[in-house]
């Protein structure tokens, strides 16, 4: 199935959009530095068709913060490095799909998370 021009170009825009608002930079603060990772693929729920530029947020539990992130590549795989010891929750994120949550802990013991596959809802809000 080929996407027209205009969807190609909407994607790109709310990429480049999300990945400005959620940079290190505009959170105020410099993520911490360690040697976790956090891993995953994200489809659709429906089609099993990746994702493609999700966005994927770590938050900090206590405040709901973003303190670092990624946008998923074209086929859904998105990885985070150099995440520090701690808790964290993960939230995944695209316009048109419900919201993906999980709390995660990056410790010594378990450097790397691997989420698997994360399968994405359709959201359907009725306009009046």
């Amino acid at each position: 199935m080929r996407r027209s021009f205009t969807a190609s170009l909407l994607t790109t825009t709310l990429t480049l959009i999300i990945v400005s608002a959620f940079g290190p930079t505009s959170w105020g603060q410099t993520p911490a530095k360690g040697n976790g990772k956090i891993s995953g693929t994200v489809l659709d729920a429906t089609s099993g068709a990746p994702v493609e530029f999700a966005t994927v947020a770590i938050n900090d539990p206590a405040t709901g913060k973003p303190i670092d992130g990624t946008v998923c590549d074209d086929k859904g795989k998105f990885t985070v490095s150099k995440i520090a010891n701690g808790s964290y929750k993960v939230v995944v994120s695209f316009i048109g799909y419900e919201s993906y949550t999980q709390d995660v802990v990056i410790s010594d013991r378990r450097p790397s998370v691997d989420l698997g596959t994360l399968k994405l809802g359709a959201s359907v809000t009725e306009l009046n």
